[in-house]
């Protein structure tokens, strides 16, 4: 069943820690939030060294450090990234969230076929996730395949129009008109952007 595919917290900070860090990069995706948001994880990690969950988002926030052109040393920040993926996955191999972030981290970290497996894997577990759903095709986008990525966004803006991670959704549908040069396109999907996510940067 689903329910047995999601590692639970023992401890209820953990988990709470991994939604607040969550919650502050999804609404407000900014390089000083990435930080406050890594050390909450890292917080969680802590806590309970055990939680998957707390792994794969620390993974995933130093991956944005890569995407937001942040990181200091990439050989380094990459490596360190798979390291927090492979111990995320260790603990809790089939949990869909875990599988989510460890792909989207995956991705900036330069294992794109290793995202889309992970990815694909999650979406098995439960097809009507946003974020897993979002990630694919953003490590489509990142595979040179745009087009896919494309139909990935158009049906997670179908299934999902006030869903939180709806200008992410625009952020990546921008990217992949972009890489196939139809800016038409792109330019109305990146006015999507500022409308739902004007603090990105």
């Amino acid at each position: 069943s689903n329910r047995a595919k999601r590692q639970r917290p023992e401890n209820l900070q953990a988990w709470s820690l991994c939604v607040q860090a969550e919650v502050l990069w999804l609404t407000q995706p900014e390089s000083k939030t990435v930080l406050e948001a890594e050390k909450l994880a890292r917080r969680a990690a802590e806590i309970e060294p055990g939680y998957a969950v707390s792994w794969a988002l620390l993974g995933f926030l130093l991956s944005q450090q890569i995407a937001n052109g942040q990181s200091r040393d990439l050989a380094k920040d990459s490596e360190q990234t798979l390291s927090l993926v492979n111990k995320a996955l260790n603990l809790a191999p089939n949990d869909l969230i875990v599988l989510g972030h460890c792909g989207f981290a995956a991705i900036w970290a330069g294992q794109t076929t290793q995202a889309i497996d992970y990815l694909e894997r999650s979406l098995a577990i439960n097809p009507n996730s946003s974020s897993s759903r979002i990630y694919y095709g953003a490590a489509l986008w990142a595979d040179a395949r745009s087009e896919e990525g494309i139909a990935q966004m158009r049906l997670f803006l179908r299934r999902s129009p006030k869903d939180p991670y709806i200008g992410l959704a625009y952020c990546f549908l921008s990217w992949c008109y972009l890489s196939l040069n139809d800016f038409q396109q792109a330019e109305q999907a990146a006015r999507n952007i500022v409308k739902h996510l004007p603090g990105l940067t």
